[in-house]
């Protein structure tokens, strides 16, 4: 079908948008799981990592300049936003950075 590849690259640029929106509104420490099934079930976009799909949202999601970091799951995406980006942060929940580690000097 002609044009297939550019109507699936728009459509998974579109679903990552509302991926990206809603969750950095809806963090309150700055991390977010979204699962492929709920993907299904809210935008109607079927995702797994066999059809092909998975990577390539994977993919367009890494790219955003919001995610500091995207792990894939079997069954879904664990994401951490970048903390500029999530304005609805609970500063009770967010994470105390670790130390850095110490370097033995020789």
């Amino acid at each position: 079908m002609p044009g297939a590849r550019e109507f699936v690259n728009v459509r998974l640029n579109q679903l990552a948008d509302q991926i990206i929106r809603e969750s950095t509104q809806n963090t309150s420490n700055g991390t977010w799981s979204i699962y492929f099934e709920e993907i299904q079930e809210r935008y109607h976009v079927p995702v797994s990592h066999n059809n092909g799909v998975g990577p390539m949202l994977q993919k367009i999601l890494e790219a955003r300049s919001e995610l500091a970091e995207l792990e894939p799951m079997e069954d879904g995406f664990d994401m951490v936003f970048y903390l500029d980006y999530c304005p609805n942060l609970d500063k009770n929940e967010i994470p105390e950075p670790e130390p850095p580690a110490m370097q033995m000097k020789l």
